[in-house]
């Protein structure tokens, strides 16, 4: 059974998706906090990021200050681990990325400039 103690019957009968995070230094982190912001996702599976928990980290700062969005970040190392609720994004951690790899802060991220991403903050966070 995956999602720990928070499932209930129906929401195990939906569908587990893994969605990869893509590179983590372009803007792939940053529209997945996009598409996990929409809380409708959760009503039709069971979402999980495959990638790295600190740029998942960083891309959340960023949406937070460019886009209002606020998620909280869930690292996994097991499915079973994870939350499956709108609002919290679990993130299954490959461990791919030290904060210190990342240029720059998420008050710094400006669209087409500073930031994990070339093409980031505004230009994918205002889809």
């Amino acid at each position: 059974m995956y999602g720990g103690n928070t499932m209930n019957n129906n929401q195990n009968n939906k569908p587990i998706i893994g969605i990869t995070m893509g590179d983590p230094f372009g803007n792939g982190p940053e529209i997945t906090i996009k598409t996990l912001a929409d809380f409708s996702l959760y009503e039709r599976s069971r979402p999980i990021v495959i990638g790295d928990t600190t740029a998942m980290e960083y891309a959340a700062d960023v949406a937070k200050i460019v886009s209002n969005i606020n998620l909280k970040i869930n690292p996994v190392s097991r499915v079973s681990d994870a939350k499956f609720e709108p609002g919290i994004m679990d993130v299954y951690d490959l461990g791919l990325v030290k904060r210190v790899e990342i240029p720059g802060t998420p008050e710094e991220h400006k669209p087409f400039g500073v930031g994990p991403s070339i093409l980031g903050g505004e230009a994918s966070l205002d889809m």
